[in-house]
C-alpha cells in the first residue's frame, strides 16, 4: 500500500532482491565477479559437461585444465577433476591476496572457455598456509606464514570405512587432537579387510573404485567414497589437523594396483581433487617394499614404479613448492633405511623402525637410532610406525610387548634425535570391530596418550627452538641411553631412560638448567650451569628424566 509518493521499505528490499536475481539469472557470471575469497581458503568451480560419456573417468575429452592468473604475475595451471554424471571441479587455493582471474580449456565444449574472477583478502588467524619443509632449517616443518609445526600423529588407516557406516570418526579426529596429536594418517584406498577374507564387524567392504575389494574396477570410480574421504579432508581440516593421505597400498596381493595406465590415473586424479587442501600432505604408498617382495598377485609394483608415481605426483601438484620450500610428500619403508633419498620426487624420509626390530628391545634405543640413521639428507625424518599401543602380536617378527615405558622411551628417543613419529593402537575395540589402528574407532589410552602429550607439550610450549637444533649424542661423555638434542652455546635437551649420572660437555656459558618429568610433565630447577667442559647432572633412578638447558646472558 502506497503512503502518497513513498514506497514501504520492505517492498522496494523485496523488488530490489527481485531485480539482483534476475540479473544473475541473465549474467550468472557477475555473481563471480564480486567473490572474496580469503587466502589460503579453497575456491571451487563448478563445471558442467554439455557432452555425455558412459564414464567420463577413463574419457580423454574429460580433461579439464584452468588457468588461474593473480597479482605479481603469479601463474597457477590446476587440473580439474570429474565428480559424477556430468559435474566436474576445479579446486583453487590461492596463496596471493589481490584480484584473480581464471579461464578453462577442455577438449569438451562444455568444460572449455569457461572464465571468472575473484578478489583474494585476508586470511582469517586459523588459516596458515600450506604445510612446508622449511629451507632455512630442512629437518623441520613450518607452515606458509611461519607458525612452526611439530609433527605428531595418528595412526587410523581405514577411517574411511567407519566413516561410510556412522559419524564416530569424529570423536577419534577430536580427542587425538586434545592429546597433542596434530596429523591423521589414513588410507586413500582403504584395504577393507585386515585379514584376507576377513570383514571387520558391522563396517561396509569399500573402496574407491567399484565392484568388491578383492576384484575393482579400476576404472570405475565410487562417488560416495570420494565424497566421504572430501567431508572427512574438511573435518580435520576444520579442526587444524593435517590429513596424511597415503594414496596406494600392497597389502593382500597388490590388488590395489592396476595396470601403469590405472596407477598413474589415480595418482592425477587424487592431485587434482585433493592438492587444494591446505591441510593434505602425501604419502605414496605404505610399506611399498612388501609389494614385490611380499605380496604378489597381478600387479606386484617395484621400486621404478613408485619413483614413476612419486614424479607424477610431485609434478601435478600445484602448490609442490613455494619458493624453496616444498610440500611433504614421501613414501613409507619397513626399515630403519629410507630409500628414495635419491629420487628427485620426496621431500621428507618415512620410516617404519620399531620393537619387531632385530637390533633393540629398549624403546629409547630404537628410536633414536632409526632417525639418526637417516640423517645427514637435509630432509625431516619421520617414524611412522616406532609401536602400538597394546602390541603383544605373538608373530615371530614382534620381539617385545608395547608396554608404557617402552613407549615412552621411543617417543622421546625420537623426538631427541630431532625426528618426528605417529601413534597407533594394535588393540580390539571394546565392540569387537577389529584394531583401532584399522577402525578408527576411539579408544583412550589414558597412559600412554598423556606421556605422548607431555612430550608433545615439552617441545611447543617451553620456548624450546627445536627447529635449530640437531642430534649431537657425541655431547655425551658419561651415562647410558641418554641423548642429547643440541644447538651449541643456546639450548641442549638431554633424556636419560634409565636415569642417574650423566656427563655432557656443554659449550662456554651460562644456562639456566631445569629437570623435567616425562611422566607427569612436572619440573624443577636444577640452577644456573656454567658450560665451557664436561658438566655432570644426576637425576632419579626410579624412571626417565629429561634435563634442558637455555642459555643466559
Amino acid at each position: 500500500m502506497r503512503e502518497g509518493n513513498i514506497m514501504p521499505f520492505e517492498l522496494v528490499r523485496n523488488m530490489s532482491r527481485l531485480v539482483l536475481v534476475l540479473v544473475l539469472a541473465i549474467h550468472p557470471r557477475l555473481a563471480l565477479a564480486q567473490a572474496e575469497v580469503p587466502k589460503w581458503s579453497m575456491f571451487e568451480v563448478n563445471l558442467t559437461s554439455s557432452e555425455s560419456s558412459s564414464n567420463w573417468y577413463t574419457d580423454p575429452n574429460a580433461n579439464v585444465t584452468a588457468i588461474f592468473n593473480g597479482p605479481a604475475g603469479v601463474t597457477k595451471r590446476v587440473s580439474g577433476f570429474w565428480d559424477g554424471s556430468n559435474s566436474f571441479k576445479v579446486r583453487f587455493t590461492p596463496t596471493v591476496e589481490g584480484a584473480w582471474t581464471y579461464r578453462t580449456t577442455s577438449p569438451n565444449a562444455g568444460l572449455n572457455g569457461r572464465s571468472g574472477k575473484f578478489t583474494c583478502v585476508k586470511p582469517p588467524a586459523t588459516k596458515h598456509g600450506f604445510l612446508r619443509i622449511d629451507a632455512k632449517h630442512p629437518y623441520s616443518f613450518v607452515w606458509d606464514d611461519g607458525t612452526r609445526y611439530f609433527m605428531w600423529g595418528q595412526s587410523y588407516y581405514d577411517v574411511i570405512i567407519s566413516g561410510l557406516a556412522n559419524d564416530n570418526w569424529k570423536e577419534s579426529v577430536d580427542k587425538s587432537l586434545v592429546y597433542g596429536m596434530n596429523k591423521i594418517r589414513m588410507h586413500l584406498y582403504a584395504q577393507s579387510y585386515y585379514e584376507p577374507g576377513v570383514e571387520f564387524n558391522g563396517y561396509p567392504d569399500a573402496q574407491p573404485y567399484l565392484g568388491a575389494s578383492k576384484s575393482p574396477d579400476q576404472n570405475q570410480l565410487n562417488f560416495p567414497y570420494w565424497r566421504k574421504l572430501d567431508e572427512m579432508v574438511q573435518y580435520m581440516a576444520s579442526k587444524g589437523l593435517v590429513t596424511d593421505l597415503i594414496v596406494a597400498n600392497p597389502y593382500w596381493d597388490n590388488r590395489e594396483f592396476g595396470t601403469d595406465e590405472q596407477n598413474d590415473r589415480l595418482v592425477k586424479y587424487v592431485v587434482a581433487r585433493y592438492a587444494g587442501y591446505t591441510n593434505v600432505i602425501w604419502c605414496l604408498a605404505n610399506e611399498w617394499d612388501l609389494s614385490a617382495h611380499y605380496y604378489k598377485g597381478k600387479h606386484p609394483q617395484n621400486k621404478a614404479d613408485f619413483d614413476r608415481m612419486g614424479g607424477i605426483l610431485s609434478a601435478n601438484d600445484p602448490w609442490r613448492a613455494e619458493g624453496e620450500f616444498l610440500r611433504p610428500l614421501s613414501i613409507h619403508n619397513t626399515t630403519i633405511g629410507f630409500e628414495f633419498f635419491g629420487s628427485s620426487w620426496p621431500t621428507y624420509a618415512i620410516i617404519q623402525y620399531g620393537g619387531w626390530n632385530p637390533d633393540y628391545t629398549n624403546g629409547d634405543k630404537w628410536g633414536n637410532a632409526g632417525i639418526v640413521h637417516n640423517l645427514g639428507h637435509k630432509m625431516p625424518v619421520v617414524n611412522d610406525e616406532y609401536g602400538y599401543i597394546g602390541q603383544t602380536d605373538p608373530k615371530p617378527r614382534i620381539r617385545v610387548n608395547m608396554t608404557r615405558t617402552r613407549l615412552r622411551g621411543a617417543i622421546w628417543g625420537i623426538a631427541t634425535a630431532g625426528g618426528y613419529g605417529s601413534a597407533g593402537d594394535f588393540r580390539i575395540t571394546p565392540n569387537q570391530k577389529g584394531n583401532v589402528e584399522i577402525t578408527g574407532d576411539w579408544y583412550d589410552a589414558p597412559e600412554e596418550y598423556s606421556d605422548l602429550k607431555t612430550m608433545i607439550d615439552f617441545f611447543t610450549t617451553k620456548g624450546i627452538e627445536y627447529w635449530k637444533m640437531s642430534s649431537q649424542n657425541e655431547l655425551l661423555t658419561a651415562g647410558k641411553q641418554t641423548y642429547v638434542l643440541a644447538e651449541g652455546g643456546r639450548q641442549y635437551v638431554i633424556y636419560s631412560a634409565v636415569g642417574g649420572n650423566f656427563s655432557v660437555n656443554l659449550a662456554a656459558g651460562n644456562y639456566d638448567a631445569r629437570r623435567y618429568d616425562p611422566t607427569d610433565g612436572t619440573e624443577m630447577s636444577l640452577g644456573i650451569v656454567a658450560g665451557g667442559g664436561p658438566r655432570k647432572f644426576s637425576v632419579p633412578t626410579n624412571h626417565d628424566y629429561v634435563v634442558y638447558l637455555m642459555g643466559v646472558h
